[in-house]
């Protein structure tokens, strides 16, 4: 498993990522996935949590972030 902590998002420590993968999991709202996108993809940067988040996008339900 990934050290998460140890990984970055727009917003600082990664540590809350897998807990946004699991609300999406159980509540896929658009701005659900929008939260998470927003914290790995921030405004085109992606983040070493990004990077290491984007296999575990069907863990989430769904194969990709809503467009």
């Amino acid at each position: 498993m990934t050290d998460r902590p140890k990984r970055r998002h727009a917003y600082g420590p990664a540590g809350d990522t897998p807990a946004l993968l699991d609300r999406i999991a159980t509540e896929p709202a658009p701005g659900h996935w929008t939260g998470l996108w927003s914290a790995l993809c921030h405004q085109g940067s992606v983040h070493s949590a990004g990077v290491s988040t984007m296999p575990l996008w069907p863990m989430a339900g769904t194969k990709s972030p809503p467009r």
